[in-house]
């Protein structure tokens, strides 16, 4: 569904992920994002945001992802 490099990652807290999604070839085509997950311990759970920035514009990518990941 996607490929590319891990920029940060802190065990349990945070993970930053630069990458290209492939899941559809329109999206495909376009220029890498950043995917930032945020890890928040909540008793015997987890809280987790994820964040997608650094689009170029308004791509297919950004089209995609702004109502949220698709399934």
């Amino acid at each position: 569904m996607a490929e590319g490099t891990v920029a940060e990652a802190d065990p349990g807290h945070r993970l930053v992920y630069r990458a290209r999604l492939l899941y559809d070839p329109e999206v495909a085509q376009d220029a890498p994002i950043r995917l930032a997950w945020q890890i928040t311990p909540l008793g015997g759970v987890c809280k987790l945001v994820l964040t997608h920035d650094e689009f170029p514009g308004e791509t297919a990518t950004y089209r995609a992802v702004t109502s949220g990941v698709p399934p």
